[in-house]
């Protein structure tokens, strides 16, 4: 299938045919199973609340949405992308595409190397407003490069996960006026810090690094879980999402039937 054009329409998450959108060469077959599919709305939303909110303390009581989001209301943070990472995120909107999901709704993705499913999180964006009475503004804290793609291709919009909270630090670095100002380094040119402008240290989220983490420690209403990012099958991701629920959902009640006042 190599030399093969995506072929969409814009502004509906498709893409327009161009040498841009020619077929990466996939080397290591991967498939993709969308979790909404496979866990249902409601289950798969409490399942994302659940992850979003172990990655970062200042995530515990904030809210958490899953919701298609336009790229122009999306700012970068940095300012700079790596090559390599933006050409596999080019070769997982071909998985996307292959699967018939829509980029970059919550996904089990398949890869014959590692012989297992792993978890794939949307991009999340913050979402915050300037000032009291301000506007509304979402910054990329995770999926930049895949997001990035996206603007390449003149797609409009993509599945996220936007948090949102009063008590959110305000973004970590001074960011690009648009997706236009962002640029792409040469291949391992590019430190961490200077991906940034005028970065602040102190208010990076550590969100990249703990979603590549194997084992995930969540912070439910039952309590502290272990949740794992990759399965053997589908549905023993299916089968562990809701053991995790129903066990928040039973010590959360029996909480409620042990507090004062009850009999």
């Amino acid at each position: 299938m190599s030399g093969r054009l995506y072929r969409s329409v814009r502004a509906t998450g498709a893409v327009a045919a161009g040498p841009l959108l020619q077929t990466p060469n996939r080397r290591q077959p991967h498939a993709v199973t969308s979790l909404r599919k496979v866990l249902g709305d409601t289950l798969l939303q409490r399942l994302l609340e659940a992850l979003a909110r172990s990655l970062w303390d200042d995530y515990r009581n904030a809210s958490v949405r899953l919701d298609r989001v336009s790229l122009r209301g999306a700012t970068p943070v940095a300012v700079s992308v790596d090559p390599d990472r933006l050409w596999r995120a080019r070769e997982l909107l071909w998985e996307y595409r292959l699967a018939n999901v829509e980029p970059y709704a919550p996904v089990l993705i398949w890869s014959r190397s590692a012989d297992s499913w792993r978890l794939l999180l949307p991009p999340i964006l913050e979402s915050h407003r300037h000032g009291q009475n301000g506007p509304k503004a979402m910054y990329v804290m995770d999926g930049m490069h895949r997001l990035h793609n996206l603007h390449q291709l003149a797609v409009e919009q993509a599945t996220a996960l936007v948090i949102s909270s009063p008590h959110l630090p305000p973004p970590p670095a001074r960011t690009p006026d648009s997706w236009e100002g962002v640029w792409q380094a040469e291949a391992g040119t590019v430190q961490r810090e200077a991906r940034f402008c005028w970065l602040s240290e102190s208010l990076l989220r550590p969100v990249s690094q703990k979603i590549d983490h194997k084992v995930w420690e969540l912070s439910t209403a039952g309590g502290n879980q272990v949740f794992p990012t990759e399965f053997a099958s589908v549905e023993d991701c299916v089968r562990r999402a809701k053991e995790i629920l129903s066990v928040a959902d039973t010590r959360a009640s029996k909480r409620g039937n042990a507090s004062p006042g009850r009999r």
